[in-house]
C-alpha cells in the first residue's frame, strides 16, 4: 500500500507526549545539534585536540570553575581564597561567574575534563534556550504549531549567541528569560505570579549583571502589555501593584547573593557612576539594520556595535507584520516603538551606560540585544501565524522592500571590515528563498474558508489561539493536499532556517585553541606546589615569570599575586599601578615587579620556563619537566613590623595618631595640606558614607605614616616612587640607580651598563605597546606597556649594550635604572627584623603570633575588605590601613596573638532578607490555596490536557494557555489585537 506525503510527514505515529511536545523538542534538539557539529568539525576533544575557549572563557571561567570544582571537592569555604589575586572574597566571585546552578555538578566531573564539562554544557544551555523561546511562544500564541521552531532556532544561533555563546556566566538569563517574560503576561492578564516570581528570581541568583538589563526591559515590557491589553484603570493599578510586588520578592528572594556582591563590588573601580556629560551617537540606524544580515562579524570589542542578526527573513516579516490588517495600530506602534527605542539605546551613549548599570562596558558591546531579539523575534512569529490577513500586494511590496534594503546596504557598507560580498548575497538568497516559501504559504492559508485546523503535525497557518480540530471524519482529498503541501513547506522553511542559522554560527562564532597548549605542564606546576607545601608550611605566594592566565593560581591551586576579575579590589590595583606594575580597571598583575614590590605581596617563590634566572635573585630549588622553581632571595612573609622610629609614628591607632603624624611631616605630604586638613577630610568622608556601607564595614583610615606618603609622592617613574619608600626608611641611598639611556638616529633607545648588575627600564610614552630588548646578554620582547609596568632587562655585564626599540614609536623615550642590591639587603633587613608567625591558616582564618620588642605597624599583605575580623590578644580590634589597600594594627612591645576571621559582608543580612521574602512568597502561595479550597472555582477549559506542552509546566496554574483571555469573546483566536 502506498503511503502519501502527508502520511510520511506525519507524526501522529510517535508517542504521544513527543507529539504534543514536538515543537518544544525540535527547538532544543536543532541548536543542540548544530552546536555539536561545529564542535566536531573544529575537531574539539574529544573529536580532535582543540578546545572551545574564547576570550575570558580561557582567562576567567575556567580556572575559577577549577578553583570551584577544588573547594567542592575538598569541602572547602567558598567565603574567600587566597589563590584569587592576593587573597579575594570568593563569593563575590561566585556570585558574577560562576553562579549558575548548573555548575555545581563539576563536583561530579574529573579535574581533567572540567573544560569539556564547560564546552558541552554550553551547547545543552544553547539548545534549552531554543526550547524554552518556543515554549513561550506555544503559550504565548496558544498555538503547538510547529512553524513556531525557526524562530526558536534563530533565538538560539542568534548573533547575540554567536558572539558570546562562549560566556557561559550570562546564557542562564538567555534561556531564563523567556519564562519570565511569560510569566509576566500571566501576571498583567490573569493576576498569575508564581512562573514570574521564581524564574525572575532564578535569573538575578544565575547572573545579577546581565539580570540588571532584564530587569529594565520588563519595565518597558510590562509598560507594553498594558497598553496593549485594553484594561481598566483600576485593573491596571493592581497589575502594577502585582508587579512591583512580585518584582521586589523574586530580588529579595536572591538578596543573599546581592547585598555580599553590593559590598564587594563596592571596593572595585566599578563603584563610581560617571555618567556621560555629552549626548554621543556611535552610528545611524542604517549602519545597525544592516547588522541583521547573513553572516556579520560579530563585535566583542570596544567598537560598540551590537550583534543583532537573527535570520534574514526579519527583513521581509517586520514590513509583514506592519502590513497586517489583522493586527492593530495600537500594538504595532507599542511594539516597533520598543524596538527603535531599543536600537537607539545601542546608538547612545547615554543610554547605553544606563542599560549596562550604569556603566560602560569593557569590551563585548551591547549586552542586551538579546531582549531586542526576543521582542523582534516575537513579532515576525506573530507575522506570520497572521499572514491570511496580508494581501499578495502587501506581501509583494515587503519582498522587494526587504530585498532593496539589502541592496542598499551592500551599496553603503562595501568598506566596512564586519561585511563581505558573501553577507549580502547570502541575505538576499535565503530572503528569496523565504519570499517562496511565504508565497505558497499565504496561497495555501487563503484558500481555506475558515483557520486551519490543527493537527498533530506542523500546522503553518494555524491562527493564533486556535484549539482542537473542529472537523471530525475522514478529510477531502483537496483538504489533504493542501496539507502536505504546507507540512513539506514548513519542512522546507525549517530546513532552510537551521542552514542559514548553522551557517552563520559556523563562519562567525565558535573559534577555538589548543587544549593541550592550554594544559601544558599543569601536573608539573601542580607536583612543584605539592612538593613545596611539603618542605615549606609558612604562608606564602608563588608567580610566574611567564603565564597561561592572569588567574593561573585558581587554574593550578596557589596562591599568587595576579588577578583578572570584574570583582578585583580597585586598591589593590591602584597600589600595583604606584609600584610600577601592570593594572587596569578589570585586573592587576606581577609583571612589572621589582625585588622590593615582591617582597612587599610575599612573593616567596617563582615558576620560570628557563634555567637562567638571575642568581642573585633566584635560587633554583626544584624541577618537574620543563618547569623550574625558584625561590626569591628578598621576601617577606604575610606580616611584617614597621617599627617607631626612622620616621615612623608610634602613636596610638585612631584619628589623633594620624592627623600627629601627618602634621609632623607635612612637607611629605601632599602640597599644602596640614594634618587637620587631612582629618577633616576623613571626617567629611564619613559622613558622605551611605547607611549600607557603614552597615557592610566600610572603614576610613586616617593614619598615614611616612612610607605611606612615600607611595603618594609618585615621583617622576614607580622606581622613583620605590627608591622614596626605602628612603622613608631610614636608608640615605637609593635603591635604584639612574642610568644614561640615549636615543638613536634610527629611534633606538641604547642603554651602556656602567658597571655588571640588574637592570630595569619604563617607558612613559602612552603609545608604545610593544618593546623589544637585544644586548649581548640576549633578547626579550614586552607586550602591553600600555598598561605602564616596569620592563625588567635581567642581569648586564658591564660594558654590555642595551638596545630598547618599538614600532610603536619612532623616537622612544625611556628610563633606565639599575639595582642596589646592598640597599636592598639593608631595606628587607628593617622591615624583616619583627615579622608574624603563622601558627595555622585556611581560606577563612589566620592564626599567628608575633614578639614585638619595638612598636610601631604591623603590616599584613592582605587586601582590606569589610569581612574580616581581626583580633589582637584576644580582643577584637579596629584595622588600620596601609597605603588604603593593606591590613595594618598597631602593636606595643611584647607578645602578641593575631586571629583573622573571615565572612564576607553583608552575607548574614542577605540570608535574613532572602528567607523574608521566601517566607512572604510561600505565605502568598498557601493563602492562595486556602482560598481556592474554601471558594473552589468552576472548571475552565483548556487544562493541561490541551496544552502543547503538557507535563514539562513549571505549573498548571502559571500557563496562560489555562483558560481564554478576558477579551476574547469566545473566539478561538483570543485576542484579536493584542499580544497574548
Amino acid at each position: 500500500m502506498k503511503t502519501t506525503l502527508s502520511q510520511r510527514i506525519s507524526l501522529r505515529r510517535l508517542p504521544s507526549f513527543t507529539r504534543r511536545n514536538a515543537a518544544c523538542l525540535l527547538s532544543f534538539l536543532l541548536p543542540l545539534a548544530v552546536m555539536c557539529g561545529i564542535f566536531i568539525i573544529n575537531g574539539v576533544y574529544p573529536f580532535g585536540d582543540e578546545s572551545f575557549m574564547h576570550s575570558d572563557m580561557y582567562h576567567q571561567y575556567v580556572p575559577f570553575l577549577s578553583e570551584m570544582q577544588s573547594k567542592l571537592k575538598s569541602g572547602d569555604s567558598l567565603f574567600y581564597s587566597w589563590n584569587v589575586g592576593i587573597g579575594s572574597n570568593f563569593l563575590a566571585l561566585y556570585g558574577y561567574y560562576m553562579a549558575s546552578p548548573l555548575n555545581w555538578l563539576a563536583a561530579l566531573v574529573p579535574d581533567q575534563y572540567l573544560i569539556e564539562f564547560m564546552t558541552w554544557l554550553v551547547a545543552l544551555k544553547i539548545g534549552v534556550c531554543g526550547f524554552s523561546f518556543c515554549f513561550y511562544l506555544t503559550r504565548h500564541f496558544k498555538t503547538k504549531s510547529l512553524i513556531l521552531v525557526p524562530f526558536a532556532v534563530l533565538y538560539a544561533l542568534s548573533g547575540y549567541l554567536a558572539a558570546y555563546n562562549w560566556n557561559v556566566m550570562w546564557l542562564d538569563c538567555i534561556l531564563l528569560f523567556p519564562f519570565i517574560a511569560l510569566g509576566l503576561e500571566a501576571l498583567v492578564k490573569e493576576g498569575k505570579y508564581k512562573l514570574y516570581c521564581v524564574s525572575l528570581a532564578l535569573c538575578i541568583l544565575s547572573n545579577y549583571y546581565i539580570s540588571i538589563m532584564v530587569c529594565i526591559f520588563l519595565v518597558l515590557y510590562f509598560l507594553l502589555q498594558l497598553f496593549c491589553s485594553r484594561l481598566s484603570l483600576r485593573q491596571m493599578g493592581a497589575a502594577a501593584l502585582r508587579f512591583g510586588l512580585f518584582s521586589l520578592l523574586a530580588g529579595g528572594m536572591a538578596a543573599v547573593l546581592l547585598i555580599p556582591e553590593y559590598a564587594a563590588l563596592h571596593l572595585t573601580d566599578f563603584s563610581e557612576f560617571n555618567f556621560p556629560d555629552t549626548l554621543t551617537f556611535y552610528f545611524s540606524f542604517l549602519d545597525m539594520l544592516a547588522r541583521h544580515c547573513v553572516n556579520v562579524s560579530v563585535e566583542t570589542g570596544l567598537d560598540h556595535w551590537p550583534n543583532l542578526y537573527c535570520g534574514a527573513a526579519v527583513f521581509l516579516l517586520v514590513p509583514l507584520y506592519a502590513a497586517n490588517t489583522r493586527i492593530s495600530l495600537r500594538e504595532k506602534a507599542a511594539h516597533i516603538g520598543i524596538l527603535a527605542f531599543m536600537l537607539l539605546s545601542f546608538s547612545t551613549n547615554m543610554l547605553n551606560f544606563i542599560w549596562h548599570g550604569m556603566n560602560y562596558p569593557d569590551s563585548l558591546p551591547c549586552r542586551q540585544s538579546f531582549l531586542y531579539i526576543f521582542l523582534l523575534l516575537t513579532l515576525c512569529a506573530k507575522a506570520v501565524l497572521n499572514i491570511r490577513y496580508c494581501s499578495r500586494k502587501a506581501l509583494g511590496g515587503s519582498f522587494c522592500l526587504s530585498l532593496g534594503f539589502v541592496l542598499l546596504f551592500e551599496k553603503l557598507m562595501a568598506d566596512e571590515e564586519a561585511y563581505h560580498t558573501e553577507t549580502f548575497l547570502l541575505t538576499a538568497l535565503f530572503l528569496c528563498l523565504y519570499g517562496v516559501f511565504l508565497y505558497f504559504y499565504h496561497s495555501c492559508c487563503a484558500k481555506a474558508s475558515s483557520p486551519t485546523a490543527e493537527w498533530d503535525g506542523p500546522a503553518p497557518c494555524a491562527a493564533e489561539g486556535s484549539g482542537t480540530s473542529p472537523v471530525s471524519g475522514p478529510p477531502h482529498r483537496a483538504e489533504t493536499g493542501k496539507r502536505s503541501v504546507l507540512r513539506l513547506l514548513a519542512v522546507l522553511m525549517l530546513t532552510s532556517v537551521t542552514v542559514e542559522a548553522a551557517v552563520n554560527t559556523y563562519t562567525t562564532s565558535c573559534s577555538v585553541t589548543s587544549r593541550s597548549s592550554y594544559l601544558n605542564n599543569l601536573d608539573s606546576y601542580q607536583t612543584l606546589v605539592e612538593r613545596t607545601r611539603e618542605r615549606d608550611g609558612d604562608f606564602y605566594r608563588f608567580e610566574k615569570t611567564s603565564r597561561v592566565t592572569k588567574n593561573d593560581g585558581t587554574l593550578v591551586g596557589y596562591p599568587t599575586a595576579s588577578l583578572f576579575s570584574s570583582t578585583s579590589n580597585g586598591h589593590v590595583q591602584d597600589f600595583y599601578d604606584k609600584m610600577g606594575m601592570s593594572d587596569s580597571k578589570v585586573f592587576y598583575c606581577f609583571d612589572g615587579a621589582t625585588p622590593l614590590s615582591s617582597a612587599l605581596l610575599g612573593v616567596r617563590y617563582v615558576f620560570s620556563r628557563s634555567s637562567n634566572e638571575d642568581p642573585a635573585l633566584y635560587t633554583l630549588i626544584d624541577q618537574e619537566g620543563d618547569i623550574y622553581l625558584y625561590e626569591c632571595r628578598y621576601s617577606l612573609p604575610l606580616g611584617f613590623m614597621v617599627n617607631a622610629g626612622s620616621g615612623f609614628s608610634s602613636s596610638p591607632q585612631g584619628a589623633e595618631a594620624g592627623r600627629d603624624s601627618a602634621g609632623e611631616s607635612g612637607s611629605e605630604g601632599a602640597p599644602g595640606q596640614s594634618g587637620a586638613s587631612l582629618g577633616a577630610a576623613s571626617m567629611e568622608s564619613a559622613a558622605e558614607a551611605s547607611p549600607l556601607d557603614e552597615l557592610l564595614g566600610d572603614i576610613d583610615d586616617t593614619r598615614t605614616d611616612p612610607l605611606e606618603r612615600a607611595l603618594d609622592f609618585e615621583g617622576t617613574t614607580p622606581l622613583d616612587t620605590q627608591n622614596s619608600m626605602v628612603r622613608a626608611l631610614g636608608l640615605e641611598r637609593n635603591l635604584f640607580t639612574s642610568v644614561g639611556a640615549f636615543q638613536e638616529e634610527d629611534g633606538a633607545t641604547t642603554i651602556t651598563a656602567d658597571v655588571s648588575g640588574h637592570y630595569y627600564a619604563y617607558i612613559a610614552d602612552n603609545g608604545v605597546d610593544t618593546l623589544k630588548m637585544e644586548s649581548e646578554a640576549g633578547s626579550k620582547t614586552f607586550t602591553k606597556l600600555k598598561y605602564h609596568y616596569i620592563c625588567d632587562l635581567g642581569w648586564h655585564d658591564a660594558g654590555d649594550v642595551i638596545s630598547l626599540t618599538s614600532q610603536d614609536s619612532s623616537s622612544l623615550q625611556a628610563s633606565a635604572y639599575r639595582l642596589n642590591f646592598d640597599v636592598m639587603d639593608e631595606a628587607v633587613s628593617i622591615l624583616g627584623a619583627q615579622t608574624m608567625t603563622v601558627d595555622s591558616y585556611s581560606s577563612t582564618h589566620i592564626n599567628g603570633h608575633i614578639d614585638v620588642s619595638r612598636a610601631g605597624e604591623l603590616i599584613l599583605s592582605v587586601a582590606y575588605e569589610p569581612g574580616w575580623t581581626i583580633l589582637v590578644d584576644g580582643k577584637e580590634v579596629q584595622p588600620g590601613l596601609f597605603d588604603d589597600t593593606f591590613i595594618s594594627l598597631s602593636l606595643t612591645e611584647g607578645t602578641h596573638t593575631i586571629e583573622m576571621r573571615y565572612l564576607p559582608a553583608g552575607l548574614i543580612i542577605g540570608i535574613i532578607v532572602s528567607l523574608i521574602c521566601l517566607a512572604v512568597f510561600a505565605s502568598v502561595v498557601l493563602l492562595e490555596c486556602r482560598r481556592r479550597r474554601s471558594f473552589p472555582a468552576p472548571e475552565t477549559e483548556a487544562a493541561t490536557e490541551n496544552s502543547p506542552v503538557s507535563g514539562i509546566t513549571l505549573s498548571a496554574g502559571d500557563s496562560p494557555a489555562a483558560g481564554t483571555s478576558p477579551d476574547a469573546k469566545g473566539s478561538p483566536t483570543g485576542n484579536k489585537g493584542g499580544i497574548r
